[in-house]
């Protein structure tokens, strides 16, 4: 089995190699399998992120009037290497964060447990729900209470279907996803 460090850097030079027209042909795709999904339409307070280096662009999903009535957050990364999740509504002014993703300038912070859906951004995913992110484990630690808890917000990944892998390689700290969403739609790993 590759190491994460060869997966990750394999995956995202595959990921940075893609056209605007992929991304924005796939990327319609996943957001439109995102929309139409039960859980997606039940939740109240979604956290999403913006995309970097081609990642699926989550943007797109404030171009639907179902999004309209959700509390939508988003993730900032605060001093001590923790993430925390902040109110966005459209218009609301971005500003470059760490690692040059775009964060609100509100500061208007959410308690994590009233989350109900987290839409979460990958490097790569296997077929048991395993998560490859970008190695610093944000969402790990930001998600791990959850387990601890017994409390289960919805946690989806959304990857191109490229980003699959055979197996990944796990640490007791990695949160699996629920389900992942590509461009050819939704898969459950509950």
């Amino acid at each position: 089995m590759l190491s994460k460090k060869d997966v990750r850097n394999t995956i995202r030079k595959q990921r940075l190699s893609m056209v605007p027209g992929q991304v924005a042909s796939c990327s319609e795709s996943i957001i439109k399998h995102v929309i139409e999904f039960k859980p997606f339409l039940m939740a109240q307070t979604v956290a999403f992120y913006l995309p970097i280096d081609n990642e699926v662009d989550t943007s797109l999903l404030l171009n639907y009037q179902k999004v309209i009535s959700k509390k939508l957050c988003l993730p900032v990364i605060r001093p001590g290497h923790k993430l925390e999740f902040s109110h966005f509504k459209p218009g609301d002014s971005l500003q470059s964060g760490v690692y040059g993703i775009l964060e609100p300038c509100n500061n208007k912070w959410l308690d994590i447990n009233t989350i109900d859906m987290f839409l979460l951004p990958l490097v790569g995913f296997d077929a048991k729900g395993a998560r490859l992110g970008y190695g610093g484990g944000y969402y790990d630690r930001a998600l791990s209470h959850f387990n601890k808890n017994g409390e289960k917000p919805v946690i989806i990944g959304l990857a191109y279907q490229f980003q699959e892998v055979a197996q990944l390689p796990c640490a007791e700290h990695d949160v699996p996803l629920h389900y992942i969403v590509t461009e050819n739609g939704v898969h459950s790993f509950l």
